[in-house]
Formats: structure tokens, C-alpha cells, sequence
């Protein structure tokens, strides 16, 4: 993968410009982002994201219908090898 396509998500949408949007309008600090396929999202992300029970079999059945839903409004499908991204980030401000 290239450079470039590695900071491409989807047509015009850049993760550095995803990045800063995320950090100014959730207050947070990102300390390490990857971008890897769904089906590779690993049992420590999942775990450390903290969401349900922890577990990569719960983070895999959230994400899959969150992102279903969101690819359905603007005609795309989920796949499993679909790039997603990763961030661990620690809370600036609340």
C-alpha cells in the first residue's frame, strides 16, 4: 500500500484530516493509530476500547452493524477486509 492510499478511507476523505476532527471535537490525544483489515481488528484493540464485554467477539458484532449502517447510507458494503481504523488516545479534557 502506498502512502498515500495508506492516509485515504473513502474517495476525498484523508485520516490526517479525520484525525484532527477527531481530536478537536472529542478532546482527546491520539497516541497510536493503525489501520488494518476488520477481520485482523486484535483481541487487545478490542479489549482496550472497552466497550460490552471486552471481548473481540462482542467488538466484531457492534462494529459490524455500526458500520453496515453507516456504508448502507452512502452505497457501500460491509466486508470483512474492509480497512478499518484503530486509535488509542488518551482524554485531553472532558
Amino acid at each position: 500500500m502506498t502512502e498515500k492510499e495508506q492516509g485515504r478511507l473513502h474517495k476525498n476523505v484523508y485520516l490526517p484530516f479525520l484525525m484532527v476532527t477527531i481530536l478537536f471535537h472529542f478532546g482527546v490525544q491520539t497516541k497510536k493509530v493503525t489501520i488494518v483489515p476488520f477481520h485482523e481488528v486484535s483481541v487487545e484493540h478490542a479489549y482496550k476500547e472497552g466497550e460490552g464485554n471486552k471481548t473481540l467477539d462482542y467488538w466484531r458484532e457492534a462494529h459490524e452493524k455500526f458500520f453496515t449502517g453507516c456504508l448502507n447510507q452512502v452505497g457501500l458494503k460491509f466486508t470483512t477486509d474492509m480497512k478499518v481504523v484503530c486509535e488509542e488516545f488518551s482524554v485531553v479534557y472532558k
